[in-house]
């Protein structure tokens, strides 16, 4: 059994090798692209690319481990030999062949090797071969197969030693077997990233604010891989209108302003406060049914406390029923989408504008993110470092022991570790600071003793709750409250009370804008104009005075020359909520399943268009 373990090891460190020199490959084929690299970021781009590496590695060494398994008890020598050598070829061809396509292409679309060649190619062969001469076609096909066949015959050298010894006795043979076993679990954490929540993602590799370093760490077969599973072809979902001067006219009626229905209720800053610091709190699954003055219960009573003293808006929807679909609708003022996220997607992720990337680069704003969870749930990390987020803060940053929940650090060591930074912090440069809360989600277990609910999923909330409301009082007793904005706002679809059927229902959340930046006249107002998610971008860089151009997709809710609706779904429907109705339609089928038939062409109409525009990112 030695010998075959001995041999995995050398069969797996060697796939880790040729990912190594792919990345020296991927930096010399694109050394213009690269001119400040030194050896602080080559070693950056390793030391993060690794993990990503070591699952596409363990993936590759799957193949071999089952032979070395099967050969515990059926022993042909000739036919494993001849199994591992086209296995060896195989791997190795594949490996230069996407290290080759990967140098190559970056250079032209500055994103890692995704299905879009393949997709090209086979669409029309002819057409994706039209800008490559004859002679590059050949020469590149003939040094793709020399250089496959040079990899797979040097692995060979190391995939013979030690040679695999025979098992005669039944126990030996049990032991092994089981020690096999053990292996293929490893090598099964190694393929998943890790034993946390997350699983491997592109995500994991990115550390850097510049996006070529991190796409250079990204190891591309994993790449590859990654997006022929979750790739949609986006121009081909939700056909309503055949006729591109059709669906133009039901946008433009759909955006088509009703100052009537408008709210003339605005925001203002304090006079003297042009540039306040920025607190964007994402609350995890609350809902307006825990807050009494939106008619709920009496759970969020800090949140509702706050509520009463801001600027609440009680009007307001979720976009979606996920946090990876909230995050891009939240900050880049994005709506979600019901068969995907475009979060998964790193490449349509980078393209999107942000809340933070705008108030940085226009506003010279600090800005930082601060999450208790696994920022690598679905290539967050990557959308976050995309959007010029400075500081990033998540689960690797606290201390194991205060890492007991599923999803990481509880609520109240995150918001002592964000008050730690806030109170420390005595620079005069405004920062956006985003906190995205965890512990009132499934399964609900919290480190705190209710005195009012027997429910443990009230009794989440109420500690979350406890933890957010501690903060503010924190922030409140300090001079810094005076140049304080804070955005309250839940990620998603609420989660109370348990089994919420009506969609409307389900999504409608409370928007708190509070802080001793917002002036006085404003504060202890409702705001009744229909909002949503992604218009939270527009609607607060415009309190900020800060272009919000870019954010097509988002509405500024104090503007009466802007439509004013909210868009939802779920991947079984889709909505909007106007002033004058509701209309859902189901998008699995061509049906109305709520409100107003005539209306359900603007549903339509916006669920295609954003699959448009999906598809051109």
């Amino acid at each position: 059994m030695k010998s075959r373990l001995i041999r995995l090891l050398i069969i797996f460190a060697s796939y880790i090798l040729l990912f190594i020199i792919a990345k020296f490959v991927f930096l010399a084929t694109n050394a213009e692209l690269y001119p400040d690299l030194n050896l602080k970021g080559i070693f950056s781009i390793l030391f993060n690319g690794y993990r990503m590496d070591q699952s596409m590695a363990a993936y590759l060494t799957a193949v071999p481990a089952l032979l070395m398994a099967t050969s515990i008890w059926c022993y042909p020598k000739l036919w494993i030999d001849k199994c591992m050598t086209a296995w060896r070829y195989i791997s190795a061809f594949l490996i230069v062949l996407t290290v080759a396509l990967d140098s190559v292409l970056y250079s032209y679309w500055q994103f890692k090797l995704d299905t879009t060649p393949i997709f090209y190619f086979l669409s029309s062969p002819s057409a994706a071969m039209a800008s490559v001469s004859t002679w590059v076609a050949v020469m590149g096909t003939v040094g793709v197969v020399a250089l496959g066949i040079g990899a797979g015959y040097a692995l060979g050298f190391l995939w013979k030693i030690p040679a695999l010894s025979r098992f005669y006795d039944i126990r030996r043979r049990l032991t092994a077997s089981a020690t096999m076993l053990l292996v293929f679990g490893v090598l099964f954490i190694a393929i998943r990233g890790g034993v946390t929540v997350s699983t491997m993602n592109p995500s994991s590799a990115y550390f850097s604010t510049n996006s070529r370093m991190n796409h250079a760490a990204v190891n591309p077969m994993f790449s590859l891989m990654y997006s022929a599973m979750h790739s949609s072809d986006f121009s081909k979902q939700f056909r309503y209108f055949d006729n591109d001067s059709d669906l133009s006219a039901a946008i433009k009626a759909l955006n088509e302003p009703d100052e009537s229905a408008s709210d003339t209720t605005f925001i203002k800053l304090r006079d003297g406060v042009d540039k306040p610091d920025v607190y964007i709190i994402i609350l995890e699954s609350f809902s307006s049914h825990l807050m009494p003055s939106l008619g709920g219960d009496s759970v969020a009573m800090h949140y509702d406390s706050i509520a009463r003293e801001g600027v609440l808006f009680d009007n307001f929807y979720a976009n979606s029923f996920r946090t990876d679909r909230a995050i891009p609708s939240i900050l880049s003022g994005y709506p979600a989408q019901p068969s995907t996220s475009v979060m998964k997607f790193v490449d349509k992720a980078e393209q999107l504008p942000s809340i933070s990337q705008s108030l940085v680069e226009k506003a010279g704003y600090r800005s930082g993110y601060y999450y208790g969870g696994d920022i690598n749930f679905v290539n967050q990390k990557a959308y976050l470092v995309s959007s010029k987020f400075e500081t990033i803060i998540s689960d690797s940053d606290f201390p194991l022991n205060e890492r007991l929940s599923k999803w990481g650090a509880h609520d109240d060591r995150l918001w002592q570790r964000v008050w730690a930074d806030v109170k420390n912090d005595n620079d005069s440069q405004p920062k956006l600071t985003v906190i995205q809360t965890s512990s009132s989600h499934e399964p609900f277990e919290v480190p705190f003793q209710s005195h009012r609910f027997d429910n443990q999923r009230a009794v989440a909330f109420e500690y979350a709750d406890s933890c957010m409301g501690a903060f503010v009082d924190s922030l409140k007793a300090t001079p810094r409250w005076d140049r304080s904005l804070l955005v309250i706002v839940p990620d998603h679809w609420g989660a109370f009370p348990k089994g919420l059927i009506d969609p409307v229902e389900r999504h409608k959340i409370p928007l708190v804008i509070t802080g001793g930046a917002v002036d006085s006249s404003c504060t202890g107002s409702r705001i009744r104009t229909v909002g949503v998610q992604s218009d939270i971008a527009a609607t607060l860089l415009g309190l900020l005075s800060v272009d919000a151009s870019e954010f097509t997709m988002s509405k500024n809710m104090f503007d009466n020359h802007s439509a004013h609706y909210a868009f939802f779904c779920e991947p079984d429907f889709a909505a909007i909520i106007s002033p004058a109705d509701t209309t859902i339609i189901s998008t699995r089928e061509d049906r109305v399943i709520g409100g107003d038939d005539g209306n359900a062409r603007y549903v339509k109409a916006f669920l295609q268009n954003l699959y448009n525009n999906l598809d051109e990112l």
